[in-house]
């Protein structure tokens, strides 16, 4: 598979180069760019998150170290699983 270029994409999305840089580098693309560049490439959905959200995983595992899930709470959780 041959590399896919910036300008490409920029092409694709209707954008200068120099825009598309500038909005892919301060995470300023829209869910819908960010779908039609993951299409286009043929990403899966997790290749998609990792590519656009590469904080996503970290940030999740630094919640949990924090104190977990927010959801819900997880000392009631543990309470009835002992029940």
């Amino acid at each position: 598979m041959n590399p896919i270029s910036s300008v490409e994409l920029a092409e694709l999305l209707n954008l200068t180069p120099e825009d598309y840089r500038r909005r892919f580098r301060n995470n300023k693309l829209t869910m819908g760019q960010i779908s039609i560049v993951a299409n286009y490439m043929g990403l899966s959905n997790e290749g998609a998150v990792n590519m656009f959200f590469p904080c996503m995983p970290w940030k999740r595992i630094k919640l949990q170290e924090k104190g977990g899930n927010l959801c819900q709470d997880t000392e009631s959780t543990e309470n009835k699983a002992k029940i």
